[in-house]
């Protein structure tokens, strides 16, 4: 009787271990980026005007079908178009995934993600669709509030950012 609670116990805590995702805990920013990092995905948009775009995104914890969060579109800058993964290795976006971002500056959690610019076009010049589509794919798989969709950018992702809100006015928040 004693050896099936301890076979039980192991059994649970090898199940507990090793099939629970890594983004169960909140990971804070005294941790440092990498652990930071290590919360975001991997995605791409559908094809659109040429292009499929990539991106890396994270999904706050408190996200469900019952609680939708606002998302945070980031467009990045040429610098970061190269090689996938790159928009978000190469800059302190994943501050914004912190457990101190999510649930002070952020009310509660939002969606992140963060565009990859396609090379050798970038999103000063790429079809504005392909961005849109990227966007408008994750918010539709994910449990998006869609009155809340803001994006900005940063160096030519700012001329991006700019080119998506006036092509789509009404579907942006921000």
């Amino acid at each position: 009787m004693y050896l099936r609670k301890i076979k039980a116990i192991c059994l649970f805590l090898v199940v507990f271990l090793f099939c629970c995702p890594a983004d169960a805990r909140a990971v804070r920013l005294e941790e440092g980026l990498d652990a930071l990092r290590e919360q975001w995905s991997r995605g791409k948009g559908p094809e659109s005007g040429g292009f499929a775009l990539e991106y890396s995104y994270f999904e706050p914890e408190s996200a469900s079908p019952e609680n939708r969060l606002p998302l945070f579109v980031f467009m990045a800058g040429a610098g970061e178009g190269s090689r996938s993964g790159k928009e978000l290795t190469d800059n302190d976006f994943a501050n914004w995934s912190s457990e101190e971002l999510q649930s002070r500056a952020l009310g509660g959690g939002a969606y992140l993600q963060i565009l990859k610019a396609p090379e050798p076009v970038y999103f000063d010049t790429v079809p504005v669709s392909s961005v849109f589509a990227a966007i408008d794919d994750f918010a539709e798989n994910h449990s998006v509030d869609k009155s809340r969709i803001y994006v900005l950018g940063w160096c030519i992702g700012a001329a991006g950012a700019a080119n998506v809100v006036l092509q789509y006015p009404s579907y942006f928040a921000g």
